[in-house]
């Protein structure tokens, strides 16, 4: 029998996230929008700047927004390896090492680190290449999972799980 351990994200605080950055979204088109009409006499590389920064801020929102509603997996791990909204796809034969990690303010991670970062990266988007890499310049570990994101689970707790699953998929 094969042990599935699924942590759900907080929908609650990607909501908050969400409407935050949609409200300072809404502020700065408005201020934009004020400064077109009123001040100004075409559109000018400060007022493009700008309102691509407003653009951003509510994409952001409505990505926040969106993972609230659908309330995806955050990390998911069984007998094969792990995934998740937070975490891309990873086999226990590519997975060299898990642990913790805690920042400079305290908050804690829990980690996956990679057998071969580089072959793993060729498989992923861009974005997710630049952050498998940050995080595995940084610390060594190339998933990195935020303890605040997870709901009911600790990094602790998990790692302790995925070092039991680590350790089952060896032996097989």
């Amino acid at each position: 029998m094969t042990d599935t351990i699924i942590v759900q994200i907080r929908p609650r605080r990607a909501m908050a996230i969400g409407v935050c950055t949609g409200l300072v979204a809404a502020i700065w088109l408005m201020i934009c929008f004020w400064l077109f009409v009123f001040h100004a006499n075409g559109l000018t590389w400060a007022g493009f700047l700008s309102t691509l920064v407003g653009a951003v801020f509510a994409g952001l929102a409505c990505l926040n927004i969106g993972i609230a509603f659908k309330k995806p997996a955050a990390l998911r791990m069984d007998a094969h390896g792990i995934s998740g909204f937070y975490a891309d796809p990873a086999t226990w034969h590519e997975i060299e090492k898990i642990d913790t990690i805690t920042d400079a303010k305290g908050r804690r991670f829990l980690g996956f680190g990679l057998l071969d970062a580089v072959a793993f990266r060729d498989h992923q988007t861009p974005w997710r290449r630049f952050v498998c890499w940050a995080n595995g310049r940084h610390s060594g570990l190339h998933i990195i999972i935020s303890e605040a994101l997870l709901r009911d689970a600790t990094a602790e707790g998990l790692a302790a799980q995925a070092k039991r699953l680590h350790q089952q998929a060896a032996t097989r």
